[in-house]
């Protein structure tokens, strides 16, 4: 007896992972399994049809009338009255080789009689008949349902924000389509409203943030019934403002993946991030979302409604790790006469400044080699971290018959860490060019952006 009880376990937890959704839907209306869809043997077609009057004759036409609307649409022409009237007396279309094969009838709770009919026809006969325009649709309609395929089997290995973007693609298809023959959970509605409930038990956790390096982990899991299981290789978008050159604020992103855990690290993948500030990290289904729209707007406003509950942000503020930061620039004329520091020192150590760096000045009054700067700096500054050594020096001055006059300038840029004396970092030979109404303006201008070439170098290394 009790292998039996087994037995009758096990086929319906089979009859449960075959029929799946259908049979809960099947169960809670009381409507009959093959009304919620059923795969097309190779050979055949199943057009089931539906209506809804107040008497059961009336709803069975209604329903005959549905089966051929739905023929048509396959065939890619109206279907002959005289086909229509076959199958409303005999229950068949013997062109197509048509057939009524299931009937239900339930009257509702306000009178109203209920009528499903399930017909299966020849497909070898109904390819005969089909347009060029049905086949190409046929084509849509199995692409459709291919791309939901998909997705259900990547959100089964819990990668569901891959899934999502299948069933987007699915929704974007199905609303250009006509879909009088598409299953109704393949519809775009049906679809749209899966895609909400599956963003909905989405949600994304910083943990372990380090505000002032910036870096975090970014955890993406999905809420469970009694515990929350991680979303595997989903693509985070993350969004953040930086500076350029010229101190112009810009927003600036870049895509992360999270592993087979749900998770990824993010550190500083812009030099140029603000000083403080937040970054923000999204699911990456915009794109997604952004052809969604060109079907229905206002599915897209939903879309990006859902997407943007998900979001979380991080708040952040650099503190630069290797401390104080001294900092000492030498000139040099056109014939390689050192010139006593002016304003350049002065200049890149405020660029240090503007992004919450602690610089120190560190003027060469004397042509000095690098160690003797570093031995001027440790005792100027015994709590500095590194030192920062540029040489610029002027090669070329054109004065143009307009009255603008060019500066050409290069050199190049050290840092030093002043416990050991190693070397960070060194740039290379930099080249920059000033312009003004004069020498003067010009050379001031030059050594501006030759200064602000160094600085940006390195602000890459210097955190």
């Amino acid at each position: 007896m009790r292998h039996f009880a087994r037995r009758i376990t096990v086929l319906l937890f089979l009859v449960l992972c075959l029929t799946g959704c259908s049979l809960v839907k099947s169960l809670e209306s009381g409507l009959p399994l093959w009304y919620f869809g059923s795969k097309n043997p190779r050979n055949q077609v199943y057009f089931v049809g539906e209506g809804r009057a107040s008497t059961q004759r009336q709803a069975e036409l209604l329903a005959f009338t549905n089966i051929t609307d739905k023929l048509s649409s396959y065939l890619g022409n109206q279907t002959a009255r005289s086909a229509y009237r076959e199958l409303s007396t005999d229950g068949t279309i013997s062109d197509y080789g048509l057939t009524v094969i299931d009937r239900f009838v339930r009257t509702e709770d306000n009178g109203e009689v209920l009528v499903l009919i399930r017909s299966v026809a020849d497909r070898t006969l109904l390819d005969v008949f089909r347009s060029a325009e049905a086949v190409d649709l046929g084509t849509r309609l199995d692409r459709i349902e291919a791309l939901i395929l998909k997705g259900d089997e990547e959100i089964k290995k819990g990668r569901d924000v891959t899934g999502l973007k299948y069933y987007l693609q699915s929704m974007v298809l199905s609303g250009k389509t006509d879909t009088r023959n598409l299953r109704k959970e393949y519809s775009f509605d049906t679809i749209l409203e899966e895609v909400l409930y599956v963003l909905g038990n989405i949600e994304l956790y910083v943990l372990d943030p380090k505000p002032e390096e910036p870096s975090c982990t970014v955890s993406v899991r999905r809420r469970g019934s009694f515990i929350s299981s991680p979303v595997a290789e989903c693509p985070v978008f993350t969004a953040f403002e930086a500076v350029d050159g010229r101190y112009r604020i810009y927003s600036d992103s870049y895509v992360f993946q999270t592993d087979s855990k749900g998770v990824f690290h993010f550190t500083t993948v812009n030099p140029n991030i603000l000083a403080s500030g937040k970054v923000t990290f999204m699911l990456g289904l915009s794109d997604e979302v952004r052809d969604v729209g060109e079907v229905s707007e206002s599915a897209a406003r939903r879309l990006r409604e859902a997407l943007l509950a998900t979001n979380v942000n991080f708040i952040y503020q650099k503190k630069h790790a290797m401390g104080t930061i001294a900092v000492t620039s030498m000139e040099y004329s056109t014939l390689g006469d050192f010139i006593p520091d002016g304003n350049s020192t002065a200049y890149i150590a405020g660029l240090f400044e503007k992004d919450g760096a602690p610089a120190m000045q560190c003027p060469a009054q004397h042509n000095l080699k690098d160690p003797f700067l570093l031995d001027t700096a440790r005792s100027m500054y015994p709590d500095a971290g590194v030192l920062f050594v540029s040489r610029s020096g002027i090669t070329d001055t054109v004065y143009s018959d307009t009255g603008v006059v060019a500066v050409s300038m290069e050199g190049s840029v050290i840092l030093y860490n002043m416990k050991d004396s190693s070397v960070i970092f060194s740039s290379g030979i930099v080249n920059a060019t000033g312009f003004g109404s004069s020498y003067e303006e010009a050379f001031e201008n030059g050594r501006n952006t030759i200064s602000d070439i160094f600085y940006s170098l390195i602000k890459a290394v210097y955190v």
